[in-house]
């Protein structure tokens, strides 16, 4: 499949997915015609929600914007572009950690697919610290995780933690 400038591919594992998240998928949705959201295996992550239910929290934070699609996939991530036509590898950054991570994974990508681009998007300052990790922990202690976590699936979270 020919790859599309006007296509991009965003990967991560969102167990469960974070505002921080949303904001970056939904920003990325305003560059680009169509955005990829690949919801990933991270076998150094053991996931609190399964591939199939973090898809589904994924699809019903975006229901609303068809120019955002939901896949699943185990497969390396240039793989995954070029099976959907992606041309473009979008990373959210919230750090200095992530640019250094990431920066790396890019070069990595282009070296597998020399035609395949990655943008970085940084954070907005109020999502510079929310995780998927964090948002586990302070529900789990009883702590209030609603701003981190888009509203149309805290209550899923809510009581898959507590």
């Amino acid at each position: 499949m020919a790859i599309d400038r006007k296509k991009a591919l965003i990967a991560g594992s969102f167990d469960p997915i974070t505002s921080g998240h949303e904001d970056i998928i939904r920003r990325a949705a305003e560059m680009f015609d169509e955005v990829y959201v690949s919801v990933v295996v991270n076998n150094s992550k053991t996931p609190l929600f399964t591939d199939e239910e973090r898809v589904s929290l994924c699809e019903r934070v975006f229901a609303d914007d068809p120019r955002i699609k939901i896949v699943s996939d185990d497969r390396l991530l240039s793989e995954v572009a070029e099976t959907y036509g992606c041309g473009t590898i979008v990373k959210g950054l919230r750090n200095t950690e992530d640019f250094v991570y990431e920066f790396e994974h890019a070069q990595i990508y282009r070296g597998m697919t020399p035609s395949l681009e990655t943008v970085f998007i940084p954070s907005k300052a109020e999502f510079m610290h929310v995780s998927s990790t964090a948002v586990k922990a302070i529900t789990k202690l009883g702590g209030d995780s609603s701003f981190y976590v888009p509203e149309c699936i805290y209550e899923d979270v809510y009581k898959k933690l507590r």
